[in-house]
C-alpha cells in the first residue's frame, strides 16, 4: 500500500457486536455491518473481553487480551477495529494455550491519534504497544494490512517478534502492478462504515444474485 492510500485511513467503527456473548455483562451493541454468528456456532461457551486501556508513547490505547500461554500479538486489516475481531476465532486461538492480544492502532477504533502515513509508521506503534508490558519475544498474526505491518515488524524489531504468521496478505509494497481506483479510495475511507460499501469493496465483480445471497 503506497503512503497516499494509507492517508485515507479513518476511524473504524465502535460498539461491542452482538457475536460477543459472556457472563460478565449483556451485549452492549453491534459495529455497523457486523452479522451475529448465533446461528451457526454455539457462543454460549465464548467470554467477552474486557476493554482496558493503556498509555503508549503519549497516546490512549485500546486493548484486549484472551487467555493465558505465549503471547500471540493479532494485527487487523484495513479499519479493522478490536470489535471485527471473530470470537469463536480468539477463543479457539486462546484453548490451544496462547494468551492472545489484540489492539486497535494508532488513530483507529478507540485508539487515541492519528493513523501513520506508512506501513513502518504503523510498525513502529505497533513495536511500542507490544512491547509497553515488556512481554517478548511474542509470536504475531498479520491479517491483510496487518500482514504488511507484521512484515515490517518482523525485519525491523526481530528481537520483540518469535514467529509470525501472514493471513490473506502480500508484500509489504504492495504489488507495482496494483492501482487503487478513486472510487475504491472513496469508499474505503468514508467516515462511516456501510453494507453497500463493503459489498462494493470486497466483491466488486458478483452479481446482484450473489449480492443478496451474501447479505443473508
Amino acid at each position: 500500500m503506497s503512503d497516499a492510500s494509507a492517508r485515507q485511513m479513518r476511524n473504524g467503527p465502535t460498539g461491542t457486536p452482538a457475536t460477543w456473548r459472556g457472563n460478565r455483562r449483556p451485549d452492549t451493541g453491534r459495529s455497523p455491518g457486523c452479522t451475529s454468528h448465533d446461528e451457526h456456532h454455539d457462543m454460549s461457551s465464548l467470554t467477552k473481553p474486557e476493554t482496558e486501556t493503556t498509555v503508549v508513547d503519549g497516546v490512549r490505547v485500546a486493548t484486549r487480551t484472551v487467555g493465558s500461554g505465549r503471547r500471540l500479538v493479532l494485527l487487523h486489516r484495513f479499519r479493522g477495529t478490536l470489535d471485527d475481531w471473530d470470537p469463536a476465532f480468539v477463543s479457539a486461538l486462546a484453548a490451544l494455550g496462547h494468551e492472545v492480544f489484540m489492539f486497535d492502532n494508532l488513530g483507529v477504533g478507540q485508539t487515541g491519534g492519528v493513523t501513520p502515513a506508512s506501513v513502518e509508521g504503523m510498525a513502529d506503534f505497533a513495536a511500542s504497544a507490544i512491547q509497553a508490558d515488556g512481554n517478548t519475544p511474542v509470536d504475531v498474526l498479520g491479517w491483510s494490512l496487518g500482514g504488511f505491518v507484521a512484515q515490517v515488524l518482523a525485519l525491523k524489531y526481530s528481537r520483540v517478534v518469535r514467529k509470525v504468521v501472514f493471513a490473506g496478505t502480500m508484500p509489504a509494497g504492495g504489488a507495482p502492478e496494483l492501482v487503487w481506483s478513486q472510487d475504491w479510495l472513496k469508499r474505503a475511507s468514508a467516515p462511516a462504515p456501510t453494507a453497500e460499501n463493503a459489498l462494493a469493496l470486497c466483491m466488486p465483480a458478483a452479481r446482484p444474485v450473489e449480492l443478496l445471497a451474501w447479505r443473508r
